[in-house]
């Protein structure tokens, strides 16, 4: 991509007080992979500055749709939307692109967790996780506001200026589940008695790299994906490996 480029698209206009400015923060966005087509679309909706900040989620892939995400995860598409519903962020129509590969590893845990401690159990855990999440990202987003975007606009920094800060607060956010799952598996472990059986049998955690998943052998954890059918005659093949696992 090129300045003509640019001007073609009405994102530059070499004419305006700001043109170098905006020039610089074409060029940075270029440089970290935003597509002209995605800077079009996120200078529509006044968040041109921040797109290079969504590019972990731009990058992501094909959309699934729940239906999709159903079927790979070995369960049904009812299920699945009683599942979702319980997380509190509205329902979605069955067809409707959402979701993302990784996503397919939370229904997946969710499926197996139903099976282990019961439909009623795993709803009520997942209300309440979904419920501390909704805080979480609240007081994220507000820290991000007071300590970001707050200082930049009072700075008169410039976009370039505003993309670089917003992009390394994306960067830090990022490791947020990270830092979550170290501390639900530390609080599972000072709450458990110990052994490491009981802390293995936890809820698994949401993550597509959870401990709990790790016990399992990679084929075992395969297999939820590769089979669209549930099997009647017991428990799935995944959760077999798990209880057989020393």
């Amino acid at each position: 991509m090129d300045t003509a480029d640019y001007q073609r698209a009405g994102l530059y206009d070499p004419d305006a007080e700001n043109a170098a400015d905006r020039l610089a923060l074409l060029e940075f966005l270029a440089a970290n992979g935003v597509t002209l087509e995605q800077m079009i679309d996120a200078d529509a909706h006044g968040t041109l500055a921040g797109v290079a900040s969504n590019q972990n989620m731009l990058m992501q892939g094909k959309l699934l749709s729940l239906r999709e995400v159903a079927a790979r995860a070995d369960m049904t598409l009812e299920d699945a939307d009683e599942g979702w519903r319980a997380v509190g962020l509205g329902a979605v129509a069955p067809d409707e692109p959402r979701f993302v590969e990784g996503d397919i590893a939370t229904f997946v845990n969710y499926r197996l967790a139903c099976e282990v401690f019961g439909r009623e159990a795993t709803l009520q855990f997942t209300r309440v996780t979904a419920s501390s999440m909704a805080r979480l990202a609240e007081a994220g987003m507000a820290s991000f506001v007071s300590e970001l975007e707050r200082p930049l606009s009072e700075a008169q920094a410039t976009e370039v200026e505003i993309a670089r800060t917003m992009q390394a607060g994306s960067l830090i956010a990022a490791g947020v589940p990270t830092v979550l799952e170290t501390f639900y598996w530390h609080h599972g472990r000072r709450r458990s008695s110990g052994s490491r059986s009981h802390v293995r049998a936890l809820p698994a955690s949401t993550a597509s790299g959870s401990r709990w998943a790790s016990s399992t052998s990679s084929a075992s954890r395969r297999s939820p994906f590769s089979s669209p059918t549930r099997s009647s005659a017991g428990p799935s093949p995944t959760l077999k490996a798990a209880h057989s696992t020393p």
